[in-house]
C-alpha cells in the first residue's frame, strides 16, 4: 500500500513540475537524494512537455548540466568571481538575460541545481534576502525552481525562510507539493 501511494505522490509532482507551470512559479524543491533532485530536474527540463520554453540552470558544474537537453547554464562558483555584495545582482541580471531571449512566447523555466550551495559558501542572507525579493509568485513569466540538499541546510530558520518564500514546496519523502496560503 505504501508503495502505491508513493508511486501516486511522484506522479502527481512529476505532471505538476512537467506541466502545470505557465510562469510566475516560484518553487523549493527540498530533497535529501540526487535520484529524487536529479528525476525532478529532469520533469522540469523535459523539452516535450513544453516543446518551445527556454530552459536555465544554475548547475553545481559543467557536467551536471549538460545531461539536459537544450539548457543553458552557468555554475555557482562563476558568482565567487565577482564581490560578494554584487554576486545576487549577478543572479538576477544573468536571470533576465536569459528571460529577455525568450521570444517564444511561453514562459521561461529557470533552476538552481542546489541552491543550498550558497548557504555553504558564505551567502545565506544575501541569497535568502533574494529570495525573499523574488517572491512567492514571480513577477515575469518565469517558473523558477529551487533545489535544496536538505541535508545541506545548517540551520531551522534558513530552513523557514527558504519556505516562506515559495509560493511551492516539494518535499521528497513522501513526494508531495504543498502549495502556500495567500498571504
Amino acid at each position: 500500500m505504501k508503495e502505491i501511494i508513493s508511486e501516486i505522490g511522484q506522479s502527481e509532482v512529476a505532471q505538476f513540475v512537467r506541466n502545470g507551470l505557465i510562469g510566475h512559479e516560484h518553487i523549493a524543491f527540498l530533497y535529501s537524494g540526487k535520484t529524487e533532485k536529479n528525476n525532478i530536474l529532469s520533469q522540469f527540463f523535459d523539452p516535450s512537455a513544453s516543446p518551445y520554453t527556454l530552459r536555465a540552470i544554475i548547475s553545481l558544474s559543467s557536467n551536471s548540466a549538460r545531461k539536459y537537453q537544450k539548457v543553458k547554464s552557468i555554475t555557482y562558483d562563476e558568482f565567487l568571481i565577482v564581490e560578494k555584495s554584487k554576486a545576487m545582482s549577478g543572479m538576477f541580471e544573468w536571470i533576465s538575460e536569459i528571460h529577455k531571449s525568450n521570444l517564444s512566447g511561453r514562459e521561461t523555466r529557470v533552476a538552481g541545481e542546489d541552491a543550498s550551495w550558497f548557504l555553504r559558501n558564505g551567502f545565506d542572507n544575501e541569497f535568502l534576502d533574494a529570495e525573499k525579493k523574488i517572491g512567492r509568485r514571480v513577477q515575469d513569466k518565469i517558473s523558477v525552481l529551487c533545489a535544496y540538499d536538505t541535508e545541506r541546510i545548517p540551520l531551522e530558520s534558513q530552513l523557514k525562510r527558504i519556505i516562506e518564500s515559495h509560493g511551492y514546496v516539494i518535499i521528497d519523502r513522501p513526494m508531495e507539493v504543498y502549495k502556500a496560503p495567500k498571504s
